[in-house]
C-alpha cells in the first residue's frame, strides 16, 4: 500500500554526449587560425632573412670602399718619394720614360675610356721604407716603383706594379675619375692649388706640377640587379649618392658630403660614388 506523502523523485535529466568531437565548421576556423598564424610567422622570418642578408651585403660592400680609399690613397700620396734629398734629386731620379714626359714628373694618367680614367704614379725605394705597393708589398728595394690603378671590363678596380699583371683589387666597381690639381704658377711663393684639370686637359708642363690628386671611385649597389638594359637606368632606382671625403698628407678626414669616408646609401639606391683628395708631393 502507497504512503499517500510519498511524492514522485523527479530523475536529473542528462545532458547531451559531448564526446562526438568537433564540427566541420569549428575544425575549418582552427585551421584557418593556424594558417594565417603561420603565415604571419613566415613573412617575419623571411623579412628578417632580407635585411640580413642586406645588411651583410652593404657591410662587405662598405669594406671594400674603405679598403678601396685606403690603398689608392695611400699609394697615391708616396708618389715621388725618394729617402736621401741630400743625395738624390728628383729630376735625377725620375727621368723620361713613357708615360711620363719629363724629368721628375711622378703622376701620369688618362681619361675618357669607357670605364673612366687610369692613373700611374712613381716612387723610389728603400731597404728602410714603409712605402707600401699597390699590392700590399712593401718597396723596400733601391728601384723606381710604378703603380697604376683603373678599372677593367669586369667591374674590378685593379693595379698594375711595375708593368705587370693586372691585379684585381675589389669587384663592382663600374669607373673611376681622376683630377689632377695643379700649381699653375710653381715660381710664386705659394704652392696652393688654383686649377683642377682631367688628364684630357693637362698640358705637358702641367704634369710636373701636380701637387694634388681627387679621385672619384664609383660602385653598384650590391643589393640591386644590373640595369637590364645597359646605359638604360631602372626608374626610381639608379640614382648615385655622393659622399665625399677630402684629405691631406696626414689621410682622409671626414668633410663635405658626409660624415664618413665612405658612400652613405639614401633612397634604395643601386649606386655608390666615393670621392677623396689626396696629396701626391
Amino acid at each position: 500500500m502507497s504512503n499517500p506523502r510519498q511524492t514522485n523523485v523527479r530523475q536529473p535529466r542528462r545532458s547531451p554526449d559531448r564526446s562526438a568531437g568537433f564540427s566541420l565548421i569549428e575544425l575549418l576556423v582552427a585551421v584557418m587560425l593556424a594558417i594565417f598564424l603561420l603565415g604571419g610567422l613566415f613573412a617575419i622570418i623571411q623579412s628578417n632573412k632580407r635585411a640580413f642578408t642586406s645588411q651583410t651585403t652593404l657591410s662587405q660592400q662598405q669594406d671594400n670602399e674603405r679598403f678601396a680609399m685606403t690603398i689608392v690613397s695611400e699609394v697615391l700620396q708616396s708618389a715621388g718619394y725618394f729617402p736621401d734629398p741630400t743625395a738624390q734629386t728628383s729630376n735625377a731620379l725620375f727621368t723620361v720614360l713613357a708615360p711620363y714626359t719629363s724629368a721628375g714628373q711622378v703622376v701620369a694618367g688618362t681619361s675618357g675610356g669607357a670605364t673612366g680614367d687610369t692613373i700611374t704614379v712613381r716612387y723610389y725605394g728603400s731597404p728602410t721604407t714603409t712605402v707600401i705597393n699597390c699590392d700590399g708589398s712593401q718597396a723596400n728595394v733601391a728601384q723606381i716603383y710604378t703603380n697604376q690603378f683603373s678599372v677593367n671590363t669586369a667591374g674590378q678596380l685593379v693595379c698594375v706594379m711595375n708593368g705587370g699583371l693586372p691585379l684585381p683589387l675589389v669587384d663592382g666597381v663600374s669607373r673611376l675619375d681622376v683630377l689632377y690639381g695643379v700649381t699653375t704658377q710653381p715660381n710664386s711663393t705659394t704652392t696652393s692649388i688654383d686649377t683642377y684639370f682631367t688628364a684630357a686637359n693637362m698640358a705637358a708642363a702641367n704634369w710636373p706640377n701636380v701637387v694634388s690628386v681627387k679621385f672619384t671611385i664609383t660602385f653598384n649597389n650590391a643589393t640591386f640587379p644590373p640595369d637590364p638594359i645597359p646605359g638604360v637606368g631602372k626608374a626610381g632606382f639608379y640614382r648615385p649618392s655622393v659622399t665625399s671625403s677630402p684629405s691631406g698628407p696626414a689621410g682622409i678626414a671626414a668633410s663635405g658630403g658626409g660624415a664618413n669616408a665612405v658612400a652613405g646609401w639614401a633612397c634604395g639606391l643601386c649606386a655608390a660614388v666615393i670621392s677623396a683628395r689626396t696629396s701626391v708631393r
